[in-house]
């Protein structure tokens, strides 16, 4: 957040293609200033650069929607 506690960063929306979120849980940030977002109900990680653009995402293997525990990062 900025001086006027207003967010310094946003980016994404809700869907299932690159870039958009079904449930976003938890975000990390990676040694390289990556965003690391859980995208639950996709069953995926999302990985984007500081400024917020896409760059890779991971499905999770050999899960099946709600049959895991979500990971808190």
């Amino acid at each position: 957040y900025n001086s006027f506690d207003q967010p310094k960063l946003v980016f994404g929306s809700k869907g299932s293609g690159e870039g958009q979120f079904n449930w976003p849980l938890n975000v990390a940030v990676d040694r390289d200033n990556n965003i690391i977002v859980c995208d639950t109900e996709n069953r995926r990680i999302q990985t984007f650069d500081e400024e917020g653009l896409f760059l890779r995402s991971e499905r999770f293997q050999g899960v099946k929607k709600r049959e895991y525990d979500p990971i808190i990062a």
